[in-house]
């Protein structure tokens, strides 16, 4: 006899099958199985009925539809289990490049950041790539010190961002920093300019860091502005004692 579950699987499969709820009370379990089995063979993806119910029924459906269900569910979700999640920003050495980045799994996004600890734009995107890493857990996120990677890497090149997909470098980001959002780098603008790459898509509907800049550039017409006021005064000043 079936369960209060099972008999709930069978009203959400006639509603799949687009069955009115008026049909379901008068339809007969014979008819069930038949449009189950029809469905079956049309190969549809009934995975609105849960696998360990699946034994109540199976003596009602031929061997051959069990056996298609069977693999089709497994299929389905192993594929779901195999699918990547990262979650993190890694450190790697140079040792272990070409597995980690060449190497990754197809489809892939890896995302190398080349930094050196005494530049504080690198800590900064350090700290926006490890928060962007949880968000976006297919893409894989590393970070590798420039120098041990590549001996004679200049300073002047860090930041730098190489982005990987099936082993092939699809954007280089060198000095990277004003690319990014200059002194305005958040986890936004990163987000935001990947994004425009179409690494990723996103929500934002406008950069963050240009939220910000014009503020910059008022602080700096400002700052303009009085030294201009100091020039003028300081000329005055020459012509006075001169």
């Amino acid at each position: 006899m079936m369960t209060n579950e099972v008999n709930t699987s069978f009203e959400d499969m006639h509603e799949t099958l687009r069955i009115s709820t008026e049909e379901i009370k008068e339809i007969t379990k014979d008819v069930v199985m038949s449009n189950f089995i029809e469905a079956l063979e049309q190969d549809e993806a009934l995975s609105f009925l849960a696998y360990n119910e699946f034994s109540e029924i199976e003596d009602n459906i031929e061997e051959e539809s069990i056996q298609r269900y069977r693999k089709n569910y497994i299929k389905e979700h192993q594929s779901t289990a195999d699918k990547t999640q990262f979650g993190a920003l890694t450190e790697i050495k140079k040792q272990n490049f070409i597995q980690e980045v060449k190497r990754a799994p197809k489809d892939v996004y890896v995302i190398l950041h080349l930094y050196q600890n005494y530049i504080v734009h690198c800590r900064l995107i350090d700290e926006c790539l490890s928060l962007l890493a949880k968000k976006f857990i297919n893409h894989k996120f590393v970070r590798i010190q420039a120098t041990c990677f590549i001996s004679n890497f200049h300073d002047s090149d860090c930041p730098a961002i190489i982005i990987y997909k099936n082993s092939k470098v699809i954007y280089e980001m060198i000095a990277c920093t004003s690319l990014l959002g200059g002194n305005c780098i958040s986890e936004g603008s990163i987000e935001w300019t990947f994004a425009q790459k179409n690494i990723w898509e996103t929500e934002l509907e406008n950069n963050p860091a240009d939220e910000i800049q014009p503020r910059t550039s008022e602080r700096k017409s400002s700052f303009q502005n009085d030294m201009d006021e100091i020039r003028v005064y300081s000329s005055r000043l020459k012509r006075k004692y001169t």
